[in-house]
């Protein structure tokens, strides 16, 4: 699934940042194309797989990419003592994508500083994502993305975009329980494209977003406060 997003990405010409969970073969198809960025996207809530604490769960995301210099978190879960910790133990994450601003323009990244040091951290607000849409009873996924003033980051999962996934229900009646009869817990390219919904969805509204802005516009959540740098007042930027 995280393939068929690369494929994408690749056939529009545009670059994307992807955030890493776990291992997998992708992780190198990624870092072999300069467009693209790796970063990280940790689970500090309860129960989580990748640790128990702030500590074992960033060792535990680290290790799949060494190289980060941005993340989001699962669940966007956020707070100063987190980010204080982040700043003294892995100042290299000087990018954090998990202030969720629906709908907002003109959006700018904000630079902010934590840990004894002083470090800094550009947090830079999104304003969509796909599971989002999910519970709102007014989203139309035929809606067609159009550019907007300053910086809109689109927040896409792989399992979303394969499945065009156009609602909760739709994705827990038809997928879950299909991948749970796997013992990886994920399903093979033919089965995916079985659960495929024919509709308007994920899928669709990601294909619509690479086709309307230009490949020009996007940019990994790294390089894009560079375009702040400058005035925007005629480009708009996008992020993925």
């Amino acid at each position: 699934m995280v393939r068929d997003c690369l494929e994408l990405c690749l056939e529009a010409g545009v670059p994307a940042t992807f955030f890493a969970t776990h291992d997998s073969p992708v992780l190198d198809e990624i870092r072999a194309q300069s467009r693209f960025e790796l970063g990280i996207h940790p689970n500090f809530q309860t129960g989580s797989t990748h640790g128990a604490d702030f500590a074992q769960v960033m060792a535990t995301c680290m290790a799949l990419v060494p190289e980060a210099r941005c993340m989001r978190t699962h669940g966007l879960f956020q707070s100063v003592p987190l980010f204080k910790w982040l700043g003294d133990h892995y100042p290299q994450i000087a990018f954090d994508v998990s202030l969720f601003i629906p709908g907002q323009t003109g959006l700018r990244p904000l630079m902010h500083y934590y840990g004894m040091g002083n470090q800094k951290i550009m947090r830079l607000p999104f304003t969509w994502e796909d599971d989002i849409c999910f519970y709102d009873p007014h989203w139309d996924w035929g809606r067609v993305p159009a550019p907007v003033p300053g910086m809109a980051i689109y927040n896409y999962h792989p399992v979303h975009v394969a499945l065009n996934t156009p609602s909760a229900d739709h994705y827990y009646r038809n997928y879950k329980p299909v991948a749970a009869r796997h013992p990886s817990g994920t399903i093979g390219r033919e089965d995916c494209r079985a659960l495929t919904f024919s509709g308007s969805g994920t899928r669709s509204h990601l294909e619509g977003l690479l086709q309307r802005i230009p490949a020009r516009s996007f940019f990994t959540i790294p390089d894009l406060p560079g375009q702040f740098d400058r005035d925007l007042k005629t480009d708009d930027c996008a992020g993925s």
